[in-house]
């Protein structure tokens, strides 16, 4: 991870970098980092702002082999990796299915996986980490205030974002190959003793509430309802919900 690799002062987004730099046949682990994102997207199509020279926006280009269905998987492996570095940093975490990281119960890392598309000779997946470091609280939005928070805040201390970067790229790799060479078992032990809602009372979209009980071997979250039923949720946005006694 990072043999190849880009930095740039200023860029729209470096997801959209990355996965140019896919169509044009980029080699495995290429990497784009910038100082400020004026275009930097989050999932679901929301917007990911950041003052320059405060966050981690980085983005890694991978070239999975296997079957179709384990690319999603690479989420958990991309939050189980910065947990890892954040870990290796003395800052303690949790991960939150699919794609965030929480710090003191509050967003301080997301999550994007993107899929290049056009006449590639091998498939190519862009996964960008959007990691708060040394934003302030007045940095954040008036509705982000009781969400989100940064190393910075939560430490009372700055932080060096190259060397979190170096962190990150290395238990990335090490997680990465871990899951091409033995699939989704040890990602999938290692993130379920890093999760922050295993035994939690959950909401899922629309489709209902349960207690979160295990993680599929596919990567799935499992969920069990008020009356002993289990479901099985492949994507969506999850919440805190409380059960009606």
């Amino acid at each position: 991870m990072g043999r190849h690799f880009l930095a740039v002062r200023e860029i729209g987004s470096t997801n959209t970098v990355a996965l140019a730099l896919a169509a044009l046949d980029a080699p495995e682990g290429s990497v784009v980092v910038a100082d400020y994102q004026t275009a930097g997207r989050g999932r679901q199509g929301r917007a990911w702002l950041a003052p320059p020279d405060t966050a981690l926006l980085v983005s890694i280009l991978l070239r999975p082999t296997g079957p179709a269905e384990r690319i999603p998987q690479l989420s958990l492996v991309a939050g189980v990796a910065v947990r890892e570095a954040l870990a290796l940093a003395g800052v303690e975490t949790r991960l939150k299915w699919p794609n965030d990281i929480l710090l003191h119960g509050k967003k301080v890392c997301g999550i994007l996986l993107e899929a290049a598309s056009g006449p590639l000779r091998e498939p190519g997946v862009v996964v960008g980490i959007g990691l708060n470091v040394n934003q302030e609280r007045a940095d954040f939005a008036a509705d982000l205030r009781q969400r989100a928070t940064s190393l910075s805040v939560a430490t009372g201390r700055a932080w060096e974002r190259e060397t979190l970067l170096m962190l990150l790229l290395s238990s990335m790799d090490r997680w990465y190959s871990t899951h091409r060479r033995e699939g989704f078992a040890p990602v999938r032990e290692a993130w379920l003793s890093g999760s922050g809602d295993l035994g939690r009372w959950i909401r899922v979209d629309s489709r209902g509430a349960g207690r979160m009980v295990d993680l599929g071997a596919d990567g799935a979250l499992i969920v069990e309802t008020a009356r002993g039923g289990r479901i099985e949720i492949l994507a969506g946005e999850i919440e805190a919900h409380a059960p009606r006694r």
